[in-house]
């Protein structure tokens, strides 16, 4: 371990260099420079090292790192992915080297510089310093030492992550266990590559910034699948805004132009059978007023229709009353309908929801109850409604027979995937839990404003009162 000392009266500082077997040597520096002399530190313990080099690794260590390395990096074809100027990046490589020794900081400069390798290389030997740069500037690849005086490379590592997570970080060491070099390569780590084997350093690199490469256009790929998701999301909306837009405006024509028609008329029938009334009676003045009852009925038949029609397209009830109102009166038209009994329980007093919300909402419900005519062959329906954490929570159950998961992935629950869709759309959600013979039960749960929840709140308050 390698360190620096300076007496209290002198000024120059010392290096000290304890070896493995507990020796320990000093010498001095002669230098007033703290910087200097760490590196004279640091140099004193690489020729100490290297010295005991034969002692500290052996051929078999060297051998099962080699082979775990090997197994990592793959074979690299000459000439697969050559980073140089007209390679994948503009100009030279931006790398930060965290290295305290100068001799294997040259030495990895004249490696890659033979292997093709153009690169500008910032170094850096302290925490402070790797810290700094990696801060500062954003580097293509990260190349650091295993072990330091006052530092490590599995540190350096987890700040890069922290900092720099798509930088390549490979790891060049003097010497590391296979264990070791694993645990590495598990935290994040490119590859990793032993000073005395530094014919694998440019290969390694290569590979390091092919898969990084590969890395940003995947992420940029899903960056864009994002970005169309929201996209088409927002053109659902758009169109599901502009539908019931549409629906909206036919009704009201409808109901207008329809119902005028048919109210001047059923009044022309009116005043038709009070002459017809004031004439003697006779056989041809009866059938006059049989025919003119029946077209009154008729009459009153279409209108009922128009109303009904109207109704479908856009209920008034939702605009007028609000979405309580409306989802309760939906209940009750749905058992009047279907024979199937319907229960409605609410636990507040006021929905107080947009209009675009409210829609979805209603019609959401109303496309589960089809789903329940049609198909769940249910006796009894229970609706509930309440409101959670700034969240309405609408649940639909009934007692039919239910179906299985599977059955939602055959390709025919377009409706089930619609009613997801408008959920979606308001950052809502819609759970559905089945199973064969024991009915279904659907959860519609969608945001609603702070303002809202707490009128909401201060309602069922007051009603309490």
């Amino acid at each position: 371990m390698a360190s620096i000392v300076k007496r209290k009266k002198s000024k120059f500082w010392t290096a000290c260099y304890t070896s493995h077997d507990g020796r320990q040597l000093k010498r001095s520096t002669k230098s007033t420079d703290k910087n200097q002399a760490l590196e004279i530190a640091l140099n004193f313990e690489r020729v100490e090292k290297q010295a005991k080099q034969g002692a500290l690794t052996s051929a078999k260590s060297k051998r099962v790192f080699n082979d775990v390395s090997e197994k990592v990096t793959g074979d690299i074809l000459e000439g697969q992915t050559k980073v140089m100027k007209t390679g994948t990046h503009n100009g030279s490589l931006q790398i930060l080297q965290l290295e305290d020794s100068l001799d294997d900081r040259h030495l990895t400069r004249s490696t890659l510089d033979k292997d093709g390798v153009e690169c500008k290389i910032r170094t850096v030997a302290t925490r402070d310093e790797f810290e700094s740069a990696i801060k500062e500037v954003n580097f293509d690849l990260i190349i650091s030492d295993y072990t330091l005086p006052f530092y490590d490379g599995k540190s350096a590592l987890d700040v890069a992550r922290k900092f720099q997570p798509e930088t390549p970080f490979i790891l060049l060491s003097g010497t590391i266990g296979e264990e070791r070099a694993v645990e590495f390569l598990k935290s994040g780590a490119a590859d990793c590559v032993l000073k005395d084997n530094l014919e694998r350093l440019g290969p390694a690199v290569r590979r390091a910034l092919l898969e990084a490469e590969e890395r940003a256009k995947r992420k940029q790929a899903e960056e864009a699948l994002k970005v169309q998701a929201a996209q088409l999301r927002a053109l659902a909306a758009r169109l599901q805004a502009s539908r019931e837009e549409e629906r909206i405006r036919i009704s009201r024509e409808i109901h207008d132009e329809f119902g005028h028609v048919l109210a001047s008329q059923k009044f022309a029938l009116t005043w038709i059978q009070q002459q017809v009334e004031t004439l003697k009676p006779s056989g041809s003045r009866d059938q006059i007023l049989e025919k003119v009852d029946y077209l009154k009925k008729l009459a009153d038949e279409t209108a009922n229709r128009v109303r009904k029609l109207c109704t479908e397209l856009r209920p008034s009830i939702l605009d007028d009353l609000g979405l309580l109102v409306a989802l309760e009166w939906q209940a009750r038209e749905f058992q009047t309908r279907t024979n199937i009994r319907c229960e409605f329980v609410q636990h507040l007093d006021a929905v107080d929801l947009d209009s675009e919300k409210s829609t979805a909402v209603f019609r959401i419900f109303q496309e589960i109850l089809t789903n329940v005519a049609r198909h769940s062959k249910a006796s009894k329906v229970r609706v509930t409604l309440k409101a959670g954490k700034n969240r309405l929570l609408l649940q639909i159950k009934d007692n039919g027979c239910g179906f299985s998961k599977g059955s939602l992935a055959d390709g025919g629950s377009l409706g089930i995937l619609g009613m997801h869709e408008r959920a979606a759309l308001f950052d809502g959600e819609l759970v559905i839990q089945s199973a064969p013979g024991k009915g279904t039960a659907v959860t519609v749960s969608v945001p609603m404003a702070l303002s809202d929840a707490k009128q909401v709140l201060r309602k069922r308050k007051d009603s309490v009162r």
